[in-house]
């Protein structure tokens, strides 16, 4: 029995031992599974850590070269652009006219802003205006398409001018007047002596008597010179007077403006500053015979609180005056004044001499 008995005993030892080393086996089995699966884990985050790294890497040196495909293509585009540039160049040098000159010499002036080119066309490119009333020195002469340039210097400006623009240069009247003014305060004046009175016997009074009758007749004459050299203070425009008018006003219309009304006087006065011009040949807004414009607007009974004044020379027409004025910003300035308010116009055919002139009340 105790035979058998330690005989049952060994064998629960023997078994459990054997379940202790088959249970021991399964843990470690499975702790190496666990071990495994880990480090396959481990090792398939660090592929895909690589293959991001790599990607990256790619998507860094593809964008290098974009950019650096970029520099090229807009290097490439400015060089198109700038041969685009020189061949235009190069087309507007060949295109430029070729034309013939001969040596002249004078001095000239324009009414208007004239436009001063490179050449003796409006092909050429523009360098600058020449301002009215300026003197220009005129050194050389070209016709082309038919219309006559001259090569003018003034200040520091040079290039070619329309001849048909410019007028022979003349020195204004205020300045003349002022150097003789000049000349008469530096010139000293001579006394002018009394000769005595040959007859004996003349009483004083019949002296006094005398000169108070040739004092009066001097009055008389002066009186009767005045009447019969005293404007016409009202008159109706011409047929070309009103041409201008009319074109005027259209100017006015097309800025928003109020068109002039006609104003008899201001007719009077400016046809006659226009054949002042024509017969004094001068061409100037200070007048010789009637002073400034506001003083000749005074002498034909104007009442006004402000004036304006436009005048030119040699144009054939009133559609070309009219749009010299408005091509020239002085006289367009007077011309689309919101303040004028009246209108006169005068014209002289002896050398085409135009006047305009403008009031407001």
């Amino acid at each position: 029995m105790r035979n058998d008995i330690h005989i049952f005993i060994g064998l629960i030892v023997f078994t459990m031992l054997i379940v202790g080393c088959g249970s021991n086996l399964e843990e470690n089995e499975s702790t190496d599974k666990v071990i495994e699966v880990t480090s396959s884990r481990m090792n398939s985050q660090k592929e895909i850590f690589i293959k991001s790294k790599q990607m990256i890497k790619l998507a860094l040196v593809e964008k290098e070269e974009n950019v650096d495909k970029n520099k090229e293509e807009s290097a490439s585009e400015g060089n198109t652009k700038k041969e685009v540039a020189e061949k235009e160049e190069k087309s507007i040098t060949e295109e430029e006219p070729t034309y013939t000159t001969e040596e002249i010499s004078g001095d000239f002036m324009s009414t208007i802003a004239l436009n001063i080119r490179k050449g003796p066309s409006t092909d050429f490119q523009l360098v600058g205006n020449l301002q009215p009333y300026m003197k220009a020195v005129a050194s050389e002469k070209a016709t082309l398409n038919g219309s006559t340039w001259y090569k003018v210097t003034s200040n520091d400006l040079s290039g070619w001018a329309a001849a048909n623009y410019l007028v022979a240069y003349e020195k204004k009247k205020t300045e003349e007047t002022k150097e003789t003014e000049e000349t008469k305060k530096t010139t000293p004046k001579k006394k002018t002596e009394e000769k005595p009175n040959k007859k004996e016997g003349e009483p004083a009074k019949q002296k006094k008597e005398e000169s108070k009758k040739s004092d009066s007749k001097a009055k008389e004459t002066s009186k009767e010179k005045s009447k019969e050299t005293s404007p016409n203070t009202s008159v109706t425009p011409s047929t070309i007077e009103k041409a201008v008018i009319d074109l005027t006003n259209a100017e006015r219309e097309k800025a928003g403006l109020a068109p002039y009304k006609i104003d008899k006087k201001l007719v009077a006065s400016a046809r006659a500053k226009a054949n002042d011009m024509a017969t004094n040949n001068y061409f100037a807004h200070n007048s010789p015979t009637y002073g400034s414009a506001g003083d000749q607007l005074g002498q034909f009974g104007v009442s006004f609180s402000g004036w304006g004044e436009n005048i030119a020379k040699g144009h054939q027409s009133a559609e070309q005056v009219v749009s010299e004025w408005m091509n020239s910003p002085g006289h367009k300035e007077n011309i689309l004044n919101p303040k004028m308010t009246h209108i006169g116009v005068g014209y002289d055919s002896n050398g085409n001499y135009w006047t305009q002139q403008f009031i407001y009340k």
